[in-house]
């Protein structure tokens, strides 16, 4: 079917405060059935809300030019990836944030553990 939701699942649910340790999170583009639409490629906008930052995004696109520093990336093959990390001794949680123009926004908490 066509792209009507972005689907956000992280590699681990929880990440020490230290500022080194990383979470991979995984954004698919999804039908209304929750399938992967593997053609669908909208630019993706990542935004984070709390004590956490964004370290780099991908999407596996190896002609793309796109720095792996931006908080935007268009889907490849109906996925992307941005890797976060915690605030150096921050503590609670943040959330992750996929956001893009007529699609249904997808998003991820990550706990921080000190």
């Amino acid at each position: 079917g066509d792209a009507s939701k972005l689907n956000a699942a992280a590699d681990r649910n929880e990440i020490t405060s230290d500022g080194v340790d990383l979470a991979f999170v995984t954004v698919k583009v999804q039908d209304n059935d929750g399938l992967t639409v593997p053609r669908s490629h909208p630019l993706i906008q990542f935004e984070i809300e709390g004590p956490g930052e964004i370290v780099a995004t991908d999407n596996g696109d190896q002609t793309s030019f796109v720095p792996f520093q931006s908080l935007e990336r268009e889907a490849f093959n109906g996925m992307v990836l941005v890797i976060v990390k915690a605030k150096k001794g921050a503590s609670g949680s943040f959330k992750v944030k996929a956001v893009s123009n007529g699609i249904q926004s997808g998003e991820i908490v990550i706990g921080i553990e000190k």
